[in-house]
């Protein structure tokens, strides 16, 4: 191979963060293009999340690890693991990490979730990781 393919395969490389061979084009034209102009945000999409989060900041828990989620008529119960306190609320934003929740959702969730959203979780997690899955046929992989 010329130098100047290899410059160029190497620049490909740093660029997509990984070997050629580890590359795949499978997906290529997949995504959508949202209409619009692009943004930049010269503080960051954390700088959004503030602004969102401003009339409601007192009512807002960070770093808090849940023990349970459970789910009434009128309300959502969130019980904290330290000190077992009980949060209820209208809405819950949670940010629990699809591997803990698709592990752990049997224990986590009461009512259990169904299966179509645990499944969901798997194949969103798989989409983050560039995993493709293919569901296999019953009796088969398990």
């Amino acid at each position: 191979m010329s130098i100047a393919l290899k410059t160029l395969a190497h620049a490909l490389e740093c660029w997509a963060g990984n070997q050629l061979s580890c590359l795949s084009l499978n997906l290529f034209g997949s995504s959508q293009e949202l209409p619009g102009e692009n943004a930049t945000l010269p503080n960051g999409l954390g700088s959004v999340i503030e602004v969102l989060a401003e009339p409601i900041k007192d009512r807002i828990r960070t770093c808090s690890k849940v023990s349970r989620v459970t789910f009434m008529t009128d309300f959502t119960a969130v019980t904290l693991e330290q000190g077992s306190e009980e949060i209820r609320a209208d809405y819950v934003i949670s940010t629990i990490p699809l591997g803990v929740m698709k592990q752990n959702h049997t224990s986590l969730f009461q009512p259990p979730l169904p299966q179509s959203k645990v499944t969901g979780a798997a194949m969103s997690l798989a989409r983050t990781l560039g995993v493709r899955v293919v569901p296999l046929p019953p009796g088969r992989g398990d």
